[in-house]
């Protein structure tokens, strides 16, 4: 998982590259090419854990680098309490799900985006949320959704490969007090939450 940049979203990268070179935006080009460098020096470093505020510095140079795509359709906030900034979590633990937001949520969607990560600290737990305005679920994928994620569930299929990944990921280093849910409708987005003892 560590070692994986998604193929689609590197071409699309360096495609904006290119674009920004075309147009002779130097210093914008400049600024993309040390978001990716920094990027990849993080997914390819050694460890599998590594600190809040770590995974979200990754996050903004994702996020920042979908921005040359979107452009001004896509608004996109970072925020997390400080006392958390130094708690250490599995790395490349939220981009997938960021991920996730820009490939089902916006690719067909011509409208104006948003993406909120926020972060916090409740009653012994860290509470991880990614919020988008993109396309909202079906009620008939949200209940397959919540029938993969159930814990007792030994269906084997490549479907919602990122939520099932991640909710055994946290389930095989915290233990069964760790969830991952999803909530969509229309007028209220679609929120991934996770919890973390």
């Amino acid at each position: 998982l560590q070692a994986q940049i998604n193929p689609h979203f590197l071409f699309n990268t360096l495609n904006s590259f290119i674009a920004l070179n075309q147009m002779s935006m130097r210093g914008e080009l400049e600024s993309a090419i040390y978001s990716l460098t920094r990027m990849l020096r993080y997914s390819l470093g050694e460890g599998s854990t590594s600190t809040v505020a770590q995974e979200l510095e990754f996050l903004e140079n994702y996020c920042m680098l979908q921005k040359l795509r979107f452009q001004k359709r896509l608004e996109y906030r970072i925020q997390y309490d400080p006392d958390t900034g130094q708690t250490r979590i599995p790395k490349l633990l939220l981009q997938p799900l960021v991920e996730n937001a820009f490939r089902h949520g916006f690719e067909d969607t011509p409208n104006h985006k948003q993406i909120l990560v926020s972060i916090c600290r409740r009653r012994g737990f860290l509470e991880l949320r990614i919020f988008n305005d993109g396309a909202t679920v079906s009620h008939e994928r949200l209940a397959r959704v919540r029938f993969l994620l159930d814990p007792d569930c030994q269906e084997n299929t490549m479907d919602c490969y990122a939520l099932r990944n991640l909710s055994r990921r946290l389930r095989l280093l915290f233990g069964e007090k760790s969830r991952v849910t999803l909530r969509s409708g229309a007028g209220t987005g679609t929120i991934v939450s996770l919890r973390i003892p």
